[in-house]
């Protein structure tokens, strides 16, 4: 019998794609995912997967008891050294809180959560106390030619450090042949030195004996994190969709079928492959060995993660005393927005007493200057 896997955030369903190169078997894989065409890309390569669809509208107490492993990389925006460095509070990486409901609610044997490595280590502390678990470091240059450093909370026992395979440019691009629209030298050398789009273009140039830089959901030469690839002096070249899928290791064309705009995006928001497949080996020995998850610390689960647990009768107090508060404030706004109206008006009317007093004053000053006139005329 095979596992029942329920996926958060599942984008392209790299999750599905590793635990078959990891060699286990599934039953039904539940896929919550909103972005279109993430879904049509997973549903292009597994027809067969569950559908679900907004995590933060969804009751995940139906599935407890039933999930045997739940898989997830919460959003990174506010979290990695490239975002808006608002945390756990960003609009987009608030979004681990609903894994952690769907943890609880489901009560999963095993998990599986991975964030970005470059997180500040506040916020990477505050996950692993909330996981109960530290988190495992791996880099994905050990297995593909692309740095990629990620942070995994699991409870899966025995996993260590791939080993290195030495992988570069050279090993994943496609023939010049093959990719000759692909081309940016023009373009890279038309950009005047000094500007911002000249420093982006030249600043992540990698040869073909080094390692791509972290693959990200755009490709264009004047991104800051996009990868330039020399061939020599006057030959560079934008990574491919293909060659993407490769850094990410995953199956050539795996995302044809949208435009390449869209492929680059869904690549870019996707697991390495074969990272995520090293971690499922060592759950495919545990569960050939019968082996227990590891023992996680104590922890306290945040109320954040309490969206569809039933409110306490402390909080619902609390909720109706800060809605109170709330309208007390609103009734203030509209009080103080009255007197503003009011004060503009007033200084709008002494204004015009200001500017008539000015007019009276200029022609009081006009007549003595005719009657200064007419006598110097005499």
């Amino acid at each position: 019998m095979g596992l029942t896997v329920l996926s958060l955030f599942d984008g392209i369903s790299c999750g599905m794609v590793a635990l078959q190169r990891a060699g286990i078997e599934i039953d039904k894989y539940i896929a919550y995912e909103i972005e279109h065409n993430a879904i049509e890309i997973s549903r292009k390569n597994y027809p067969d997967i569950i559908r679900g669809g907004d995590v933060t509208k969804e009751d995940f107490t139906k599935y407890k008891g039933k999930v045997d492993l739940l898989i997830g990389g919460s959003p990174c925006q506010n979290l990695c050294s490239c975002g808006d460095k608002k945390g756990l509070d960003g609009a987009e990486s608030k979004l681990f809180f609903d894994y952690v409901r769907a943890l609880y609610e489901t009560e999963a044997k095993w998990f599986l959560l991975e964030n970005n490595a470059t997180m500040t280590k506040e916020n990477q502390d505050i996950i692993t106390e909330i996981m109960g678990v530290e988190p495992i470091y791996i880099n994905s240059n050990l297995l593909t030619a692309q740095d990629r450093k990620r942070l995994y909370w699991t409870n899966i026992p025995g996993i260590e450090q791939p080993e290195d395979r030495g992988l570069t440019l050279k090993d994943i691009v496609q023939p010049v042949e093959e990719k000759r629209e692909y081309e940016c030298y023009k373009r890279m050398a038309a950009k005047r030195e000094g500007t911002l789009a000249f420093k982006k273009a030249w600043a992540n140039v990698r040869t073909l004996d080094q390692k791509s830089r972290a693959l990200t959901t755009s490709q264009a030469i004047s991104n800051s994190g996009a990868t330039n690839v020399k061939y020599s002096d006057t030959e560079y070249y934008i990574l491919t969709p293909i060659e993407c899928e490769r850094l990410q290791t995953l199956p050539d064309n795996y995302t044809e079928g949208v435009s390449n705009t869209k492929r680059y995006k869904a690549v870019g928001n996707g697991w390495t492959v074969e990272v995520i497949a090293h971690i499922f080996k060592a759950l495919r020995v545990a569960l050939e060995k019968g082996a227990a998850p590891v023992m996680l610390k104590e922890r306290v689960r945040p109320e954040r993660s309490y969206r569809n647990i039933e409110i306490m009768p402390e909080k619902m107090q609390q909720a109706a005393e800060e809605r109170e508060v709330i309208k007390m404030q609103g009734q203030d706004k509209e009080k103080y927005e009255k007197q503003i109206a009011e004060l503009k008006q007033l200084v709008k009317e002494k204004d015009k007493e200001i500017a008539d007093m000015r007019e009276e004053m200029q022609q009081l000053k006009n007549k003595v200057f005719n009657i200064l006139l007419e006598k110097a005329c005499g």
